[in-house]
């Protein structure tokens, strides 16, 4: 399972501090490393030397803008870049850098909620391995090979694969990283379906069988997102 390195750049202490943390307390279900700078010579230093999955890197420092520094250095070209900054007038200006997000310091929480939703998706996807875990065990699973994940009461997940795992998680917990994969479908709250594992999609009765002849109803308020998912799943 892949551990990602995740650093924050920016010469204001307290901020780095506090975006930091609040990402440590929301990024879930992935392992990660963080390193924190206070400088761009730090910064500098770490990537000659290590490989960044994630960079949140700040726009404004005493010497130069995130801007110069990124036409003089080259950061890998599979590396997350999100610019971090103060001023809102140049997130266009930041689409010549391929960034991967823009997150406004006065717009901190509900950007930075908005990216861990859509970064985690991408790197699952990536990587294709999900952890799920508690505070008494860690499962490392691949998600082609997952099933079905269910609520089994207020707070324990069943996942099934070759065998079958409980742990003790919430559904919303492990949400975004199926909501958004197009290989899983939520017939009904509380559970997704991996379509590689569909005998059949039954239209008229709302009904869906799996290859281990398991039958799975699908909710009236989640049949036609269920179609249009399995739909373009089949069209893949």
């Amino acid at each position: 399972m892949k551990k990602y390195n995740i650093i924050f750049c920016d010469d204001d202490k307290e901020f780095l501090d506090l975006i930091s943390l609040n990402f440590i307390s929301s990024f879930n279900n992935i392992e990660f490393n963080i390193y924190k700078f206070l400088s761009l010579e730090q910064l500098t230093e770490f990537v000659t030397n290590k490989q960044v999955d994630v960079l949140f890197l700040d726009y404004n420092f005493k010497k130069e803008n995130s801007f110069d520094y990124l036409e003089k250095h080259n950061i890998n070209n599979t590396t997350k870049l999100i610019i971090v900054s103060s001023f809102e007038n140049i997130i266009y200006d930041s689409f010549k850098y391929d960034i991967f997000w823009f997150i406004r310091k006065s717009k901190l929480d509900i950007d930075l909620k908005n990216l861990i939703s859509h970064l985690i998706s991408v790197l699952n996807d990536e990587n294709n391995d999900v952890i799920f875990k508690d505070s008494n065990k860690k499962l490392v699973l691949n998600k082609d090979k997952i099933r079905i994940i269910e609520t089994h009461s207020k707070n324990n997940l069943v996942i099934h694969e070759d065998k079958q795992y409980i742990i003790r998680a919430t559904f919303k917990s492990i949400k975004d990283i199926f909501m958004n994969d197009c290989d899983y479908i939520m017939p009904t709250y509380g559970k997704f379906i991996n379509c590689k594992y569909i005998k059949f999609f039954n239209y008229s009765d709302s009904t869906i069988e799996m290859i281990d002849s398991t039958l799975i109803p699908i909710s009236r308020a989640y049949k036609k997102e269920s179609e249009k998912k399995y739909g373009e799943y089949l069209c893949k």
